[in-house]
């Protein structure tokens, strides 16, 4: 059974968060839930000069500094 938002807000209640924490991350969580956050642009090449990658390509490069 997939998370609700409010089921996330009280998770968040129970491990001690304030109230406006609570509001702001589960307003993110609906965002990225309904996929607002999916949108996908050509902003990382304009900015960086290269391609954008997945979090999965990043991640594999790296693994070994965080190790």
């Amino acid at each position: 059974m997939p998370l609700t938002p409010e089921a996330f807000a009280e998770s968040m209640r129970g491990a001690g968060a304030a109230e406006y924490t609570v509001t702001w991350q589960t307003g993110l969580f609906r965002l990225i839930r309904e996929g607002v956050n999916g949108l996908v642009t050509g902003t990382v090449s304009e900015v960086t000069g290269r391609p954008a990658r997945s979090l999965k390509s990043y991640a594999t490069e790296v693994a070994t500094v965080w190790r």
